[in-house]
């Protein structure tokens, strides 16, 4: 897996991935406090859990990065790509999937520190950041 990411995605996308993984953000929920999920959809909290079955974020994953959401029992590990549903040699899906962690928690991290840009404006301009940090990814995921 981590050979994909590397691969295809910059050291901060990467890192992003990896933090997902450990529980690493500085999500409200992590630090013990309760706020509403940062996209606005009503249905969950400011964590990684939520986000991996936000419905304002798969619109985006569907949109801008053409993924397709799974069965919500397996959300969680393919949102870490821990259970991947595909061969290992699918780059693309490794980096669209990577492209929408790191732009998950660039936005998040932007609405928490209160920076005044609505999270879903904020995710497309981290997406658009990501995607431009390799000259090959755009090529790959044929959104950028």
């Amino acid at each position: 897996m981590f050979q994909g990411i590397s691969k295809f995605t910059s050291l901060c996308v990467w890192a992003a991935v990896l933090r997902a993984i450990i529980d690493g953000w500085t999500t409200h929920s992590r630090m013990q406090r309760r706020s509403r999920c940062l996209f606005g959809c009503g249905c969950g909290q400011d964590s990684i859990q939520h986000y991996a079955f936000c419905s304002v974020l798969a619109d985006l994953a569907r949109r801008k990065l053409g993924l397709e959401i799974p069965e919500p029992r397996t959300r969680l590990d393919e949102f870490l790509m821990l259970e991947p549903r595909f061969t290992v040699d699918q780059s693309s899906w490794f980096a669209r999937c990577a492209l929408l962690i790191y732009a998950t928690f660039k936005a998040t991290n932007a609405a928490r520190d209160g920076q005044g840009m609505d999270t879903s404006d904020a995710w497309q301009q981290a997406f658009k950041e990501g995607a431009a940090s390799r000259r090959d990814l755009g090529f790959l995921i044929g959104h950028a």
